[in-house]
């Protein structure tokens, strides 16, 4: 969640709110008036609150906008010995897993789709022993099937691939094969 955005929101719904409400205020006790009395003149302050909430807004959805898909690609894995991660990445329709070594931040390696054309990746899994990584790409030019790439985490090296019939997301039987 981007949380710059969200405070930005909740900053300029509080200042649009309080802006109208001291408004409001002021509409109320003119009204209450009596003939006699001289009415309040309008306060430039509710105003200035009322545009600062509105600009606040405006800002908020800009950061959303623009700002919220660089977080997009957040998902991290983690091997059991805790000695590797690895994070999803995108790069235009292309989107992989890095593995990384924790100890330096060093990439080993980054997972590849069957073709080369844009695949995004759909599901990854480490093996129970942290050797093994397996990712999982559907495709359907020939029918709907998942390709799934294992690969050895140490050496970043290919180690086997599985075909399936239909569009998997559970793939952890593929480091345990």
């Amino acid at each position: 969640m981007n949380y710059t955005a969200f405070f930005a929101i909740l900053g300029g719904i509080g200042s649009l709110l309080g802006g109208i409400a001291n408004f409001v205020q002021l509409f109320i006790k003119t009204k209450e008036v009596s003939a006699a009395e001289e009415p309040k003149q309008f306060n430039t302050t509710y105003l200035a609150h009322i545009v600062v909430g509105i600009f606040a807004l405006l800002i908020s959805g800009i950061l959303l906008i623009y700002v919220t898909p660089i977080y997009y690609c957040t998902h991290i894995y983690v091997t059991p010995d805790g000695k590797y991660k690895a994070i999803k990445v995108a790069n235009g329709k292309d989107v992989h897993y890095q593995i990384i070594r924790n100890q330096d931040n060093s990439i080993v390696f980054k997972t590849n789709a069957q073709y080369d054309t844009p695949n995004d990746v759909k599901a990854a899994t480490f093996s129970s022993d942290s050797k093994k990584f397996a990712a999982a790409y559907h495709y359907s030019h020939d029918g709907n099937y998942t390709w799934i790439g294992v690969w050895d985490v140490l050496s970043g090296k290919l180690i086997k691939t599985i075909r399936r019939d239909g569009w998997k997301t559970s793939i952890c039987f593929a480091v345990k094969e």
